[in-house]
Parts: C-alpha cells; structure tokens; sequence
C-alpha cells in the first residue's frame, strides 16, 4: 500500500522538522481519516490494548445492533450479543486468546464468526479481518476489525466483526496510552493502513484531480496492478492503459467520466473484466470539513454471486419443470390463503389452468368450481393450524365436486419461512382414495377374522419367525391369568409351561420346516402361578410367497374337564364309601343296640361296689362311642335325620366363641369377623356346631406352637364358575362361614383324603378320622358346598357355604344347652 505508506513517512518527516508543523497537520489527517472511518461500507471497530471497544463506524453499529457510544466500555467478545463459531457452536474463551496472540504476529484475515443478537434466535455471519496496531518501537497497542455481513452470500464467510472489535481497542488504547502529536499520527496511519488491509474488498481513494491518494492490497489483487492517475483527457480516451482490463473500455470509460464530474454523488455500478469477473463498485464522496476533498471507491467481487444466483435460477426453472409434471397436488399459499403457486395435477383435479389459481383463495375457487363448502371449511382450518403451530403437519382432506366421486388426500403442509417469520404453507397432496377403500374393505375382514378370534373358546397366539408372541386373543390371556396383552408381547410362549420342551421343539419344528404339530395334555403355569392343564396344536404362518413368517399356536385349556372329571371321581369314590358305611352303621348299630341294651341290665343288677360294675362301666362307655361312630358315618352316608330350622349364623358363632376360645391350646389367639348383615341359613343348628367345633380342633392340632385362628361370615354370591375339588355349590346366594389358621398347612396328598372316612394323621388313639367326613356329609345333605385352600407352611382355609333361608327366622326364647361329644379328624 504504497499510497498510504508515503503520507506516513511525510507526516513523520515533519513532526522531526518541527513539532509546530506536526500539530498544524494533525487536524488536516483527523478529518480525513474520520471520513474514511465513516464512509467505508464494511464495520469498523477499533480496540484499545485493554482489549475495550473505542469506536464503532455506522456500518459496524448497523451489524451489531448498537450505537459506539453504546458499545464503548465493552470487551468485543464479551458484548450483549454471543459470538458463534463457524460450527455454530458458542466460542470458548480460549478461541478468543489464540486469536489474540496471532493478530500479535501479524493480520488475520477473513476469520468467520457467527453473531447472535440480544433478544433473537437468528445468527449473523461476518468475515473477520483482524491487523495489529503498532506504537512506538513496532510494540502492538491496539488492533482493528473490519468485519462484513456476509449472510447472504455465503454461510461460512462471518468474520468481519472481529477485526473492527480490535480496531476499536486500538483506537481507544492509542488515545489513552499516547498523549503525544506524533504517535497519534503514527497510530492514525497504523490505523488507516490496518483498516485497508483488514479489508476484504478493494478500497480505492482518489483526490479531485483522479490523483490515486490510499488503495489496498485487495485492489491491486483485484485488478492486477496499481491504481493509474487519471486525467480529464484519459477519461476520454478507451484505449487508455487503464481501461485495458474491462470487458468494454467505451462502458468504462464513460462511468469513470459521470463518476468525476459528480464527485458528490454516490455512484454504484458494475464493472465487468475480460476475464469474466464481474466487480461491484461503489463510490462515495470524501468530505473534509464539509468540502468534498475526493472520493472513496470499494470494490467487491460478485462473480460467484452472480454464477450461484444464475444457478439458483436454472435450478428453480427445473423445479417448477418437476413441481408441474408430478402427479402428486402441489401448491403454495400466502399467509391469507391465496394461491401463489399451483401445478398441473392439481389445476386437473379442479378442471382449471394453472395460471387460474394465483392470488385466489379456496373459498373463490370453490364457488367457482362448485367445491363442498365443507371441504373449503376443513382447508382453511388445517391452514390455520400449521400457521399458528409453525410445525409441519399432516392431513386427510376429501375433495367432492358435483358429479364426481369424493376424493380423498393425504396432505402434507409445511410453514414455510423468510427471515425466521412464516410467510405462507407448501402443500403436498396424495391421492389416497383407493387406499383407503382397500383399507376399509381389509378392516372390514380383520375386524370380522379379530372377531372370530376373539370370541373363540380356544386361546390363539401368533408368533413372529423367533417364536416370539405378536398377538394373542382374550381366551389366551385368560388361560395365562393375565388382565393385559402387554407382559406376553415379545415373549417367548413356551416359557409359560411347567415343561416347554416340546412345545418350543415344536414351535421350532413348524417355524424351520413348516410342520404342524398337535401337542398331548400337559401342565402349564399362569403368570399368577396358578395351575392348569392343555392340549395344543402349532402351525407355521405363511406370506403370499409361501415362505414361513411366523406360526399359529392354538391352545385348548382343560383344566375344567380334568377337575370335572377329578370331582366325578371323588364323588363316585365317596359315594361308594358313602354307601358301605350306611350298611356297615346299620349292622354295626343293632350290634350296638344289643351290646348296649345288656351293658344297661347288667349294670342295674350290680351293687354300687360290686368288683365288675368298672368293667361294666368301660364296656358301656365303649358301646356309646361306637353307637356315635356310626352316627358319624349314617352322617357321612347323607342318611342322618335332621333337626333344620332357620337361624343367624353369625349368632351361632357368637354363641360358640367361648367355648372355642377353651378349645384352644395356649399360645392361640382366636378372632372373629362377623359380616354387617345378620346371615340366616336353613340347617341343622347342631351340624353347624358340630362342624364348626370341628373345623376349630383341627386348626388347633395344626397350631402346635400357636398362632392366629380367624372365623369370617359374609353374604356371598356363587357363580357358574365356583370352583372346588370336595363339594361344589350351585349358583346362588349362600352364607359363607370361614376359619382359617396360621398353623402347618396340608402337602397336595394330604388334601386328596381329607373327607374319606376313618382318614387321618393323627394317632389312632386321638382321632377317629370321622370329623371332616361328618362335615362333609352334613354340608352335602344341606345343599351347600365345602372349599379347602392349603399350602405347607402356610396355614390352611375351610370355607363352609350354607344356602340362606328365605325368610326371617321365628323368634326363639332358648337354644340347646351344651354339645354332644364333637369327633374329629
């Protein structure tokens, strides 16, 4: 820079001369170079050595969003905006200081930065150009940025803040740190010189008589050599050396001519060169004191703006080339719905020309092309949505015109934006109207195969290639005791059995060779760990192609039947005992009788001390507990005659509690929960006891070192699906009496006997097996029904169901005093 480095050592020249002279040139440069300062189209900052913004030029105010007085006190990088890398990503401090240190060692040129403003989302892109500002002995006091808004031409060019940031710490450091007349000179050339180079454009500066006074390195680049002086009889002449470089010397010439006979207009223009680039020049007049003293010409490449805007423009062409002959509808609309942009498949659809859609609306359309006006009413609609949400949407919308079937689309409408604001809706529509007919008829199928499914009494399951469920129909759930779908899908089925391994070699059978299989009975367990029994039949699932997708499992749950057939046979099993212990009771009572009957004679003839009046005694006490043994089984045998009335239950219990608590061995707590209601059944007061009594012994044997009893009484409504292995009740309201314990609880072996006659496991001499027979006995001739629930370990349950009588019972002044002795087993 040849031009600005003679005025520096002129200026210099002087001030060694006499420091008068430096002081009178002083004010002649200041102006100049403020002029320059505030003229030049790029941002300007100048840094102090403290690292302070000085000053701000109005183009730099302009791309910061702040006034210089306003900026001042503010570090360029730590201002109220947030400077962004060109990864868009917040710069770190360290980025800052390695700036710093190379901008020490000489300019940095074109660094992007991204700028966000206070307040805004939108990030501006600047190319930095940064130059150190040098003091006396060369020492660094300052920098200059000179930054450009390069947004709109390229994304990755944004640097320009930071080099007039660094000019503005320059300026103001230069200020506080050199009171004297020559280093403000020197700090005013560093700083004209450091402002050129930063420069990304070229800068040209002529005086009145087209005398070149400053240029830059980027304008001899620009142009390949230095700027010629210019005299009025050049600027006449074509073939001048100068106007050797322009694609038209006579073009050229006659705007340098206009450029110097108005030296106080703003001039801008295109200059286009040989080579083909294309140069935008603008030219400003330089003010001194108010006179216009010359003028000040940038110079900015626009060649690759102009290739990419020519490309921009043969691109659009060809897009509207494609947009036109899709045959999915596309259209555009302004933010009141008006149609900018519309191509022929929709202009089709409606039996109109394309060019018949701008600037109208649906509405206008619609009348137009008799459009239902509930179709215009759901467009408008969804415009507003996607306007007021800002966020890409879909639709389907029906278009229906007189004489033609209705159509149905599945629109796509996307905002569509310019600088971050929504200036209209692209609309992409597909005609889905087959679709969805084929839709609706396959609905139509699955729902009705779905239907079949569901309501069939077998459980269904289909599994994907890995064995894995997909769907499974309501029976299966209920097989499995599961309330939801959700835990068995993605799960492999066969897991749920006791045994999987052939049910998973089946299913893999079907899944790698296609063959069906049908599967014996086997033992499953529910995810609630209760068991059942199945019988199964797995076949492979094939696409249209034949290959094998997947397989059907259906599964038949017998669990019913086996317990059906269970309870037959324990039925049939107590029945037949039932009916020997009726023959037995009856042989063996007249036995009794006679046994008895002499057992009384002989008695009546002894005198009280007679030796074998003891003997006597064991033999009658023996024939009355057998007498009560047979009893016992004329119970069992369901042919006992008795005593029934209606009577509350919870009074029996009441009226027992007592003596139950006497029962008990010590250690024991008893606890009754008696329903709200009063609960009168139809029975036999003193087989309630009896069976009551019962039930609290053997609680009691199974309690050995203590524990809980609780008796429970409530109005309970049995259904089809009661369940029980011993004696099932038919479906009805019933008063349910339970007694539970916390005591050893019963193996499955144990349970499997727990009604037979003469069964029990305790010594002979304690028990005569016949308590839980008699219960039986008595709960069967009533009509009710007997539930046992039992695990090792953890206590046992008896719930007794008794049919409830169908009217009040009558008031009773007493009841029976006292029992009978109470067997049990």
């Amino acid at each position: 820079m040849e031009g600005a480095q003679g005025i520096e050592d002129n200026a210099m020249q002087k001030d060694r001369n006499t420091a008068d002279s430096a002081s009178s040139s002083l004010p002649a440069w200041h102006p100049f170079l403020s002029t320059l300062f505030e003229t030049i189209s790029d941002g300007l900052a100048l840094i102090g050595r403290g690292g302070y913004i000085e000053r701000l030029n109005p183009a730099a105010e302009r791309l910061l969003g702040i006034s210089s007085r306003e900026a001042m006190g503010y570090r360029f990088w730590e201002g109220p905006w947030e400077i962004l890398g060109e990864d868009g990503l917040p710069l770190p401090p360290e980025a800052h200081q390695t700036l710093v240190e190379r901008v020490r060692q000489g300019p940095v040129e074109q660094h992007i930065v991204g700028l966000r403003l206070p307040g805004g989302e939108t990030v501006r892109w600047l190319s930095l150009s940064l130059a150190p500002i040098l003091g006396e002995g060369e020492v660094p006091i300052g920098c200059i940025v000179v930054f450009r808004d390069i947004t709109a031409q390229r994304e990755a060019e944004m640097a320009r803040t930071n080099a007039l940031e660094a000019a503005r710490q320059a300026l103001r450091a230069a200020e506080e740190e050199r009171g004297t007349l020559r280093e403000r000179m020197r700090y005013y050339m560093g700083l004209l010189h450091a402002t050129l180079e930063a420069s990304a454009d070229g800068i040209l500066v002529r005086d009145l008589q087209g005398h070149p006074v400053l240029y830059n390195r980027r304008f001899v680049e620009m142009f390949g050599r230095r700027p010629m002086a210019l005299r009025p009889e050049d600027l006449k002449n074509p073939d001048h050396p100068f106007f050797a470089v322009y694609a038209d010397p006579h073009e050229a010439a006659e705007q340098m001519r206009y450029m110097f006979e108005n030296p106080s207009v703003i001039h801008r223009d295109i200059l286009r060169l040989k080579d083909g680039r294309l140069i935008e020049r603008t030219v400003r007049p330089q003010r001194l004191r108010g006179e216009v003293i010359g003028q000040v010409a940038t110079y900015h490449d626009i060649t690759e703006q102009r290739r990419l805007e020519a490309a921009l423009r043969e691109r659009t062409a060809y897009l509207y080339g494609v947009i036109d002959a899709s045959p999915i509808c596309i259209f555009v609309k302004d933010c009141e719905g008006r149609y900018q942009l519309a191509n022929r498949a929709l202009a089709n659809l409606y039996g109109l020309d394309v060019r018949e859609f701008a600037g109208h609306t649906d509405a206008e359309l619609g009348t137009r092309i008799g459009l239902d006006p509930a179709n215009v009413a759901v467009f408008q609609e969804n415009d507003r949505r996607v306007l007021e949400s800002g966020e890409q949407q879909t639709f389907f919308e029906a278009v229906t015109l007189p004489g033609r079937e209705t159509r149905w689309f599945e629109v796509i409408k996307v905002p569509l934006r310019e600088n971050s604001h929504i200036v209209g809706i692209l609309g992409v529509a597909v005609d889905r109207t087959e679709e969805r007919h084929m839709a609706a008829a396959l609905a139509e199928r699955e729902a009705r195969y779905r239907q079949l499914v569901e309501q069939a009494p077998l459980g269904i399951a289909t599994l994907n290639a890995k064995g894995e469920v997909v769907e499974i129909n309501r029976q299966m759930l209920e097989i499995l005791g599961l309330a939801s779908a959700d835990p068995i899908l993605g799960y492999n089925l066969a897991g749920s059995f006791a045994h999987p391994e052939t049910l998973r070699h089946d299913i893999a059978q079907a899944l790698a060779e296609g063959v069906s299989a049908v599967g014996e009975e086997m033992v499953y367990m529910t995810w609630r760990d209760k068991q059942g029994y199945l019988r199964y039949h797995v076949a492979p699932v094939r696409d249209g192609a034949g290959h094998i997708t997947g397989a059907q499992l259906i599964i038949e749950d017998v669990t019913e039947r086996r317990e059906l057939e269970e309870r037959l046979r324990q039925a049939a099993k107590l029945q037949a005992v039932g009916q020997l212990a009726a023959g037995v009771a009856h042989h063996y009572n007249n036995l009794l009788t006679v046994i008895n009957g002499f057992a009384e004679l002989a008695l009546s003839g002894l005198r009280p001390g007679d030796p074998l009046r003891q003997d006597l005694m064991q033999i009658h006490e023996a024939g009355q507990r057998a007498a009560q043994l047979t009893r016992d089984l004329l119970a069992f045998s369901q042919r006992q005659v008795m005593e029934t009335a209606d009577f509350d239950l919870n009074g029996v219990v009441e009226s027992l509690l007592e003596m139950l608590t006497n029962i008990l061995r010590e250690g024991c707590t008893l606890n009754f929960e008696p329903a709200a209601e009063p609960l009168i059944i139809h029975a036999d007061r003193s087989q309630v006891e009896q069976a009551l009594v019962t039930l609290i012994l053997n609680a009691r044997d199974a309690m050995p070192q203590g524990g809980t009893v609780t008796i429970r009484t409530r109005r309970v409504e049995i259904g089809p699906d009661f369940s029980s292995r011993y004696l099932r009740a038919a479906p009805g309201e019933y008063a349910l009496l339970e007694v539970a314990d916390t005591g050893v609880g019963m193996p499955p072996e144990i349970q499997e006997h727990l009604f037979e006659p003469f069964f029990t496991t305790k010594p002979v001499d304690r028990a005569t097996g016949m308590g839980l027979a008699s219960v039986y006995g008595a709960m069967q001739q009533l009509g009710g029904g007997i539930q046992v629930e039992s695990q090792p370990g953890q206590g046992s349950t008896f719930r007794l169901y008794f049919p409830l009588a169908l009217r009040e019972p009558a008031p009773s002044s007493s009841r029976r005093g006292g029992l009978e002795a109470l067997p049990h087993g």
